[in-house]
């Protein structure tokens, strides 16, 4: 015959044992995550920006004309 106390014992220590290392983990998951999504829009945007340089080279020099920087060697009109 099982004994009912040692068994309620186990299953509140193992409970105290989830709740614990739910709130250690959730804080380094929510972290873990920001910085995911952070990272993929980060990826999208470059793709997008590739986009536009591939569709529209000459935008490259303009930009660097822009900020003041020489335009590429090369470069067309």
């Amino acid at each position: 015959m099982p004994d009912i106390a040692v068994y309620n014992q186990a299953r509140q220590l193992y409970a105290a044992y989830l709740a614990s290392y739910q709130a250690q983990i959730e804080p380094a998951l929510v972290t873990a995550s920001t910085a995911a999504v952070s990272d993929q829009v980060r990826i999208d945007t470059l793709r997008r920006y590739g986009e536009l340089v591939t569709q529209y080279p000459a935008l490259v020099d303009y930009l660097a004309i822009e900020a003041g920087l020489p335009p590429r060697d090369g470069s067309q009109p």
